[in-house]
């Protein structure tokens, strides 16, 4: 804005009613909000380099919604912080901090909206691009007492708008349903606190082996004793604990137990049932969104949640671990 406009502006501040002052007053936070998320996006770059080609010859390109453009000498596009990010092209920046906010209180869908001041679909969408490369922030390698276990989940369809399977029925009985209707979650919980999960159509010791350099050489591992898990100790060489719960037993020489991961089995199951209901589709995004606050004991800020939505398995955090 030029000088003598804005020295014109400020002159007439005082003829503005109610009305026009709320206005500029959210105006300007907004402003100042979308500045704060433009700020935070482009600090960790030292150097800026083009998304589509890799060149560091570049020209800048204005600016938009704070964020700098660039435009490369080599393949000739434009480009910003954010291209090539699932973050790219999403509109009101001003709020982003917010909807992390949200993520951190395990809002719903519609509350976040409400808190958001958008649609209830625009805050769907920001949810999973939020989450999709927090899939990938897990660790690479399990060591010391290790603690396993298997949960299962009801493969639910939901948002699907054509069904392969008859509808269900609320305040049916509760029968037993056969392994094709459930998905298995493979749980693993350290001593430092570090826990990976993955989604397995079938639990069978063929599908626990594709995850067998997750767990250290020299670790031991504690489990329920099935023989699917002696089996995977028997053909990996690893050490293996085990505890029989039909018989009552809870621990073993003090350090075999199961406390840990299945603490973190009850309380993903007790989260999960704010939303009603987890489509299979996004089941993933679910489990990294709770591991993400877990591991940072549901303190992590907002500021770091839109960074991890930006940078995956890039931005690296300390973890938080508990005493």
């Amino acid at each position: 804005m030029r000088q003598k406009v804005f020295n014109q502006f400020m002159s007439e501040l005082g003829s503005f009613n109610s009305r026009q002052i709320r206005q500029l007053g959210e105006g300007l936070a907004q402003l100042k909000s979308q500045q704060q998320t433009a700020t935070l996006l482009e600090t960790p770059y030292e150097e800026v380099v083009c998304t589509h080609c890799g060149s560091l010859n570049k020209w800048r390109w204005g600016k938009r919604d704070q964020l700098q453009r660039y435009k490369c000498k080599a393949c000739n596009k434009t480009f910003n912080c954010l291209s090539g990010t699932p973050l790219a092209r999403l509109n009101k920046k001003q709020e982003w901090l917010t909807y992390a906010n949200c993520l951190k209180l395990g809002y719903t869908v519609r509350k976040a909206a409400s808190k958001c001041n958008v649609h209830k679909n625009t805050a769907f969408y920001w949810r999973h691009r939020f989450l999709s490369t927090t899939t990938t922030i897990k660790p690479a390698q399990l060591h010391g007492i290790i603690e396993t276990k298997e949960s299962y989940f009801r493969k639910s369809q939901k948002g699907t708008k054509h069904l392969n399977r008859s509808p269900r029925v609320r305040g049916g009985r509760n029968i037993k349903l056969p392994k094709s209707e459930l998905v298995c979650l493979f749980l693993a919980k350290d001593s430092d606190n570090n826990t990976f999960d993955t989604l397995l159509d079938k639990f069978t010791t063929q599908s626990i082996l594709q995850t067998q350099n997750i767990f250290a050489i020299d670790a031991l591992l504690c489990s329920e004793s099935k023989w699917i898990y002696r089996n995977f100790a028997k053909t990996t060489k690893r050490k293996l604990g085990t505890l029989d719960r039909e018989k009552g037993e809870r621990r073993k020489k003090v350090i075999v137990h199961l406390n840990n991961v299945t603490n973190y089995q009850d309380g993903l199951k007790n989260w999960l049932l704010r939303f009603h209901g987890v489509g299979i589709k996004y089941l993933g995004n679910y489990l990294s969104w709770y591991r993400g606050m877990e591991e940072f004991g549901f303190s992590i800020s907002a500021e770091a949640i839109v960074v991890r939505a930006k940078e995956g398995g890039k931005y690296k955090v300390q973890p938080k671990l508990r005493t």
